[in-house]
C-alpha cells in the first residue's frame, strides 16, 4: 500500500469516525434522548441504587455487592457490573452525561463494524451500510439504554472483529492483534451470557479468514493459529462450566 493510499485510507476513516458520532449524537438530542432523564421502571434504577452503595461502602465494596448480585439471582456478567459501578462513579446522578455515553458507545461501535468491513474489502458505501444496517431494527434500542449489557457487549464483539481481521490479514504485528483479541473477546463474554456462546463463531470466523487472507488450507490455518484458537476454546470451556455447575440454569 502506497504512503497515499494509506494517507487516503486514514482520513476517509476519520471522517467516518465523525460523521457517525455526529449523527449519534445530533440523533440523541433531536429526539430528546439526552434531557429524556432516567426511566426507573426499566435499568436506570440501578443507578440511584448503585450511587447510594458508593456514598455509603465506597468504591471496590460496591463492585463486590453488585457482583454477588449477580451472582444470588443466577448471572454472569462481571465484567458489565465492574463498569457501570465505575460509570456510577465517574456520572453520578447526571443522567445527560449517561445518555452521552452511550450514544458515544454505540457511534465507536459502528466505527469499528466499519473498520471491520473495510478489512473485508468492502467499499465505503458497502462497508457504512454493513455496519449502520447491524445496528437498526429491534436490536438499536440497546443504544438509548445505557444500562443494558448489550451494548457494553456489542462494542466489544465489534473491536474483537477488527482484531480478528487485523491478525488474520496482516502477518505484521500479528501476535499483537492476537493477544489484543483474545483479551476483548474475554470482556465481551463477560459483559453477558449471550456473548459466551457466540465465541464459537469467532473460532470459524478466525480459520476462514487466515484461510482466506493468507491462502492457506482451512487446516494450515488451524495450525497457525493454534494459540488463538487453544485460548478461546478454554475461555468457552471455563465459561460454560462456571455457569453449568455453580450458577447453574436457573433464572436468566
Amino acid at each position: 500500500m502506497t504512503l497515499n493510499k494509506k494517507n487516503s485510507e486514514y482520513l476517509i476513516n476519520v471522517l467516518v469516525l465523525i460523521v457517525l458520532i455526529l449523527a449519534f449524537l445530533i440523533t440523541a438530542n433531536q429526539t430528546g434522548l439526552l434531557t429524556s432523564g432516567f426511566r426507573y421502571l426499566i435499568d436506570d434504577h440501578q443507578i440511584p441504587l448503585m450511587y447510594n452503595d458508593l456514598t455509603k461502602k465506597g468504591f471496590i465494596s460496591t463492585i463486590f455487592t453488585w457482583i454477588n448480585y449477580d451472582r444470588d439471582i443466577g448471572r454472569f456478567r462481571p465484567y458489565y457490573q465492574v463498569q457501570i459501578v465505575s460509570l456510577t462513579q465517574l456520572f453520578g446522578l447526571n443522567s445527560v452525561l449517561w445518555f452521552l455515553y452511550i450514544s458515544i458507545l454505540g457511534s465507536l461501535t459502528a466505527f469499528f463494524l466499519f473498520l471491520f468491513g473495510r478489512l473485508l474489502k468492502f467499499s465505503v458505501p458497502v462497508a457504512l451500510v454493513f455496519s449502520i444496517s447491524t445496528l437498526l431494527g429491534s436490536q438499536s434500542e440497546i443504544w438509548i439504554r445505557p444500562l443494558i449489557p448489550d451494548s457494553q457487549g456489542m462494542f466489544f464483539l465489534s473491536i474483537v472483529l477488527v482484531c480478528l481481521g487485523l491478525s488474520c490479514k496482516y502477518e505484521n504485528h500479528s501476535r499483537l492483534n492476537n493477544i489484543f483479541f483474545i483479551i476483548f473477546t474475554v470482556l465481551m463474554s463477560l459483559s453477558k451470557e449471550s456473548y459466551i456462546i457466540f465465541i464459537p463463531t469467532l473460532i470459524a470466523l478466525k480459520i476462514w479468514l487466515f484461510s482466506y487472507f493468507r491462502q492457506v488450507s482451512l487446516w494450515q490455518a488451524i495450525k497457525f493459529s493454534k494459540i488463538s484458537l487453544n485460548s478461546l476454546i478454554f475461555i468457552l470451556t471455563l465459561e460454560i462450566s462456571y455457569i453449568m455447575f455453580y450458577l447453574r440454569t436457573r433464572g436468566t
